[in-house]
């Protein structure tokens, strides 16, 4: 593409050096000046492009669902489930707000991941972001000899989304994940967009490394 572009301006530049005939230097402006029409501007929005990119980070690990409400005085879960009525859904999350340090009735050591997003550069924060979890689901498959229980075919895909009010790097949005279905859950993908989308807002790109990202065991497992 790029020698396709540059060919009739080295031709030109050639023309004008050789003392070609002046027709010939008048046709070679032309393609100059139409090159330089296209590219030109080209270059320009290729560039406001990646400068328009906001970069977000996610991280998973294991934890346990919190037994008290911590300083921010609330607590988001997403529930993985899957549910007869919403077929393309992979679950609902729920909020418990209070007092820092409120009793929140999760028993103690309840499974979960935690998982925290944070914006890496500019804008310095962003705000009302939907992060969107893509969720395969797979039947469990009954221990043999080994007494094991392992993940099988896949029974359904979904998606969960909740929503960051505000992204900032040095306060990252948590929230905490749990998976109520019978079924084997694995997070296949995080992805992240603006819920009110405007014509100069950042361009969403999310950082993660799917090797982290976790599998679920069956609820009651």
């Amino acid at each position: 593409m790029l020698r396709t572009l540059l060919t009739p301006v080295i031709a030109a530049i050639a023309a004008y050096f050789l003392e070609q005939a002046w027709w010939i230097r008048a046709l070679e402006g032309a393609a100059v000046g139409a090159i330089a029409f296209v590219v030109i501007p080209a270059a320009i929005n290729s560039v406001a492009e990646r400068g328009n990119i906001a970069s977000l980070r996610v991280d998973c690990f294991a934890d346990f669902l919190p037994t008290r409400l911590p300083a921010e005085g609330r607590v988001l879960v997403v529930q993985l489930s899957t549910t007869a009525e919403t077929p393309h859904q992979a679950g609902q999350s729920m909020i418990k707000y209070g007092d820092p340090g409120m009793i929140t009735n999760w028993p103690q050591g309840s499974h979960a991941y935690k998982c925290e997003i944070r914006n890496l550069g500019l804008p310095s924060a962003l705000f009302d972001i939907a992060v969107t979890l893509s969720v395969d689901f797979r039947e469990v498959v009954r221990p043999d000899q080994s007494g094991n229980f392992h993940a099988g075919e896949l029974i359904r895909s979904g998606a969960v989304s909740v929503i960051a009010p505000r992204l900032e790097e040095k306060a990252p949005f948590g929230f905490w994940v749990t998976n109520l279905s019978p079924h084997f859950a694995t997070i296949t993908g995080i992805s992240a967009a603006l819920t009110h989308p405007k014509e100069k807002g950042p361009r969403l790109i999310v950082n993660q490394n799917l090797f982290e990202i976790p599998t679920f065991s069956p609820n009651g497992l």
